[in-house]
């Protein structure tokens, strides 16, 4: 054999012999077969070397994470949107941390609930939400679908929203003396005392209702009022039942009085309560939130939360 078929046969059995496939031969310049000179590997970018894949990664797939878990149904879906103000304690406030709570805010989530609706709280100051109630703000209605902000009902406020049927109103109620006995009661008031504080709604409703046989005091200002019934100058106050409970039944000697008498919620006299703004027009939503509000009323739900803020009746049902 010529030395010059002695050198491809060596490297083809060279070759053969190696793993992995053979490079292909080019012809020479003379017709003599000639390996071709395999490309040199490309020179490794600076920083960390590029990991090599394993043989075992070669061979088999590589194993995949569990798929994650589906989401609960409240994650996901039809979302209400409620404005809240966030600074009307009990009715709605932040906590040390950040949190809304209060007893508008708890109703807005019971709400949510009962429509099997995600509640999303939007907090917004009060100038601010009563300017969209009286459509002089109708940004915020793209922001929120409704407003559980305490927000009482008025004729002039239902001509530029829409509004549920109330949800709360804080009645009027009157205070007296533990133990004194006295109820009242028209015809049972001879000679009676009344205090109130002067040119206000309960002014005008005690003057109406016992004018004629109890003796009506009138105060410039509640607290006036309040001291007159401590000290015994009067026998009966009537006022805002919140405002009796805060700025006398939780003070340190409010274990002294108690209310007595009905809750007094005549519209005539004291409005129609505080009811949830929707933006007008939008009926389909206001009938949602009023049979919602119907449900959490037959379950017990309204009562349950009024109960954990107020020591009295605050739904006219």
């Amino acid at each position: 054999m010529r030395r010059a078929n002695l050198i491809p046969a060596l490297l083809a059995l060279l070759w053969a012999i190696a793993p992995g496939p053979a490079p292909a031969a080019t012809a020479s310049g003379n017709g003599t077969a000639q390996p071709k000179t395999a490309a040199a590997p490309p020179k490794a970018a600076p920083g960390k070397p590029r990991p090599q894949p394993s043989k075992q990664a070669a061979l088999a797939p590589a194993a995949r994470k569990p798929a994650p878990a589906p989401a609960p149904p409240t994650a996901a879906g039809p979302v209400l949107r409620l404005a809240v103000e966030g600074s009307y304690p009990p009715f709605s406030e932040v906590d040390a941390k950040g949190r809304l709570k209060g007893f508008d805010v708890d109703i807005a989530n019971a709400l949510c609930a009962e429509l099997a609706v995600r509640c999303r709280l939007v907090q917004r100051p009060w100038a601010v939400l009563q300017d969209a109630v009286l459509g002089l703000e109708p940004e915020l209605w793209n922001e929120v679908d409704a407003i559980v902000a305490s927000v009482s009902i008025t004729d002039s406020r239902r001509q530029t929203a829409d509004f549920t049927r109330r949800y709360y109103q804080v009645p009027a109620r009157f205070l007296r003396k533990k133990d004194s006995g006295i109820e009242p009661v028209a015809g049972r008031l001879q000679g009676r005392r009344i205090g109130v504080q002067a040119s206000t709604t309960h002014d005008r409703f005690v003057t109406q209702r016992f004018g004629g046989e109890a003796q009506i005091l009138r105060f410039e200002t509640l607290p006036q009022a309040v001291a007159a019934l401590r000290e015994g100058r009067v026998d009966l106050l009537m006022a805002d039942a919140l405002a009796l409970e805060q700025g006398v039944l939780k003070t340190r000697d409010g274990g002294a009085f108690e209310f007595c008498g009905p809750n007094y919620t005549d519209p005539h006299w004291f409005g129609h309560g505080a009811g949830i703004a929707v933006k007008k027009g939008n009926r389909e939503l206001v009938e949602r939130l009023d049979a919602a509000l119907e449900r959490i009323r037959a379950k017990g739900e309204h009562a349950k939360i009024a109960k954990a803020y107020f020591g009295f009746d605050i739904d006219p049902r």
